[in-house]
Order: C-alpha cells, then structure tokens, then sequence
C-alpha cells in the first residue's frame, strides 16, 4: 500500500471526515450569502458564553 491509496482511505472513512473543520482564511473561507454571515456572527456568541461560563467554573 503506497502513501496515495492509505490518504484516501483515511479520506473516505466516517471517522476522518468527521473532523474536517472549514478553514477560517484562505481558499473556499468566503461565504457570500447572507444566511452563512449569521451563522458566523452566532458561533461567535457561543463561544464568548461558553468562554465565561468555563472561567467561572474553574478553582
């Protein structure tokens, strides 16, 4: 088994592909329609709350 068929196994298993996060800069980052802007803005909440709420849980 060369290096290019084990990528590509990795590629098309379940578990890979669920770790794949979009990237935040570069190629394909760019989202023109309005819908993709308003899921940026509310991650952007969530993590802001979820940053105070682990502060305030640690000793």
């Amino acid at each position: 088994m060369n290096k290019r068929t084990l990528n590509r196994d990795l590629l098309l298993t379940g578990k890979y592909r669920q770790r794949i996060v979009k990237a935040k800069k570069g190629k394909g980052s760019y989202q023109r329609k309005e819908k993709h802007r308003n899921l940026q803005k509310i991650s952007g909440v969530f993590l802001w709350i979820l940053k105070k709420f682990l502060a305030n849980t640690r000793p």
